[in-house]
């Protein structure tokens, strides 16, 4: 045998055990949304610094907020249409929102980098954080209650306030480009 046998055997063992972790807390949170769901999605939903990649596709409302932030989902669920607290994604791998989203709080999206666009029929009631995101085109049919924060992003290069308020007539508050 020799003498690095020990060595490499423990490092591999590491390595499987990890992925082994890793494999079931992603077993153990899809559960954990099934059962959200089950309870009919009452409260929150956190899900951030989460392993996942996917959301279940009967995943239709949140009861609260749902918090993203720092986790590996790619894409909502099309069937996702109304979240009643806010949407927190920061940091996240996010790269596509369900048409017609609605979320009924605040939505922050900071340094979201894999977020370039919007989604059709957005509505966010109360402020809309974009700033730091890769957002580079906005649908013109979002509806934003508070302020709309797009500063630092490929957008606010190309747009001014002024100019974003004339292509988002439904932006109640503050535009920031």
């Amino acid at each position: 045998m020799h003498k690095l046998a020990p060595l490499v055997d423990a490092v591999l063992k590491t390595r499987r055990s990890k992925d082994e972790r890793e494999k079931n807390q992603i077993i153990a949170i899809n559960q954990k949304i099934q059962q959200y769901i089950k309870n009919g999605s009452k409260g929150d939903l956190d899900l951030g610094q989460s392993p996942i990649t996917t959301l279940p596709d009967n995943l239709e409302t949140v009861g609260g907020s749902l918090y993203l932030s720092g986790s590996r989902v790619k894409k909502l669920p099309d069937a996702l249409k109304y979240i009643k607290g806010s949407f927190y994604l920061r940091e996240a791998d996010i790269e596509e929102l369900s048409d017609g989203l609605h979320v009924n709080g605040r939505m922050t999206a900071l340094w979201a980098e894999k977020l370039n666009r919007l989604p059709n029929r957005l509505t966010v009631e109360e402020e809309l954080d974009l700033s730091w995101s890769w957002i580079s085109e906005l649908p013109t049919n979002i509806k934003v209650g508070g302020d709309f924060d797009v500063t630092n992003t490929p957008l606010a290069d190309k747009n001014t306030a002024d100019e974003l308020r004339e292509k988002l007539p439904e932006v109640m508050g503050m535009i920031h480009a």
